[in-house]
């Protein structure tokens, strides 16, 4: 759930005044960023904040000022965790990445308005990257379709998507064209609609959920992941929308068929870093198949399968790979 105004204004208060205290200590907590398993990093922001209560008063009883001082102190990091991980916990959009016979591409999404999307290809399976020019500021959607061949949706300062070709694996590219029949995310920040090859459609998530990763398996059929773990599927080119289940901290989307559905998260009990989930009723119940315990930085993760077996996983920073469905993940390089 969002924070209120009152809300952002009582963490910025706390910032200001741990930067005070100890503005080594609250750069290295705020560079983290949202780390993986948000619920036990509030666990330990309660344990910290309820410790530092007792510690303060253990200080005003005994009039020892570095016992309150400590106490007070406990008590900021303790509140400044719990709070920052509320505001952490609406999942950012997946990294896009595309997974083929040969070649593989992965992208960082940017923004349409300041930039920074950036994309890069491998013919390795993911052991070298090369990084190739892109005509637009921001990426919305990448697609594998063979050894050579790729597109891309991306969009300009304007925010108006359009799709891209390449028949040399990224070296060049053919366009605009227009992206109407392509299933994609909204370019334009804060808006809340998604395009669909019916043309685009306000968003169907819970109003308090923002979209994490979409799914086109066919012109008819796609799967669409909320930010509160909701999956949503569509069998009529984005026309109608309906629950098919939902996977609590769900941070990226693959889906090979219809029925062959996978997601990445972060937080699990399970896994201490990003578990990797597989469904084979499309979407409505899922099964951990594996663990990739050194991912999930707290950047944008993506995951890609090119069939069951073979996929690959990126979370901004390093890349694994699997050639059994998920179960075991391997460094790329």
């Amino acid at each position: 759930m969002p924070l209120s105004e009152h809300e952002q204004r009582l963490l910025e208060q706390m910032e200001r005044a741990l930067y005070a205290e100890d503005p080594k200590f609250a750069s290295s907590l705020r560079s983290a960023g949202p780390r993986p398993g948000m619920r036990r990093r509030t666990a330990v922001g309660v344990l910290a904040a309820l410790a530092g209560v007792a510690v303060l008063i253990t200080g005003a009883a005994t009039s020892v000022v570095a016992v309150g001082v400590l106490g007070f102190v406990l008590m900021l990091v303790g509140t400044f965790l719990v709070v920052s991980a509320l505001r952490a916990g609406a999942a950012e959009p997946a990294a896009p990445l595309s997974l083929g016979a040969g070649l593989a591409v992965r992208a960082v999404a940017g923004s349409c308005a300041s930039g920074g999307g950036s994309e890069a290809v491998s013919t390795d399976a993911g052991a070298t990257w090369r990084t190739v020019t892109l005509p637009v500021t921001s990426v919305q959607r990448v697609n594998v379709v063979d050894a050579s061949h790729l597109w891309v949706v991306g969009a300009g300062p304007g925010c108006v998507s359009a799709l891209y070709r390449s028949a040399d694996a990224g070296r060049s590219w053919t366009g605009a064209q227009s992206a109407t029949s392509t299933w994609h995310r909204e370019a334009a920040a804060g808006v809340r609609k998604v395009h669909t090859p019916n043309g685009t459609v306000a968003l169907p998530c819970p109003a308090t959920a923002t979209l994490v990763d979409l799914a086109g398996i066919s012109t008819t059929d796609a799967l669409l992941l909320c930010s509160d773990g909701t999956l949503k599927r569509s069998t009529d080119g984005g026309s109608r929308w309906v629950t098919r289940g939902s996977v609590p901290g769900a941070v990226a989307l693959s889906a090979v068929t219809t029925s062959s559905v996978a997601v990445a998260v972060d937080g699990s009990e399970a896994c201490t870093g990003v578990a990797v989930e597989r469904s084979v009723d499309g979407g409505a119940t899922f099964q951990q198949a594996g663990c990739v315990q050194d991912a999930g930085d707290g950047s944008p993760v993506g995951l890609a399968f090119a069939t069951d077996t073979v996929g690959m996983l990126w979370d901004s920073t390093s890349v694994w790979v699997t050639a059994d469905s998920g179960g075991s993940w391997v460094p790329a390089s």
